[in-house]
């Protein structure tokens, strides 16, 4: 159950990490995007 939980929550972190990379990608990029 431990590993299962630590699993879980590695996953979560690495998850969040990745949406907000893109959440600050994709707002970076239509920032600096000419319109």
């Amino acid at each position: 159950m431990t590993v299962y939980v630590r699993d879980s929550d590695a996953i979560a972190v690495v998850y969040r990490h990745y949406l907000c990379r893109i959440a600050s990608l994709s707002f970076i990029s239509s920032e600096f995007r000419p319109t």
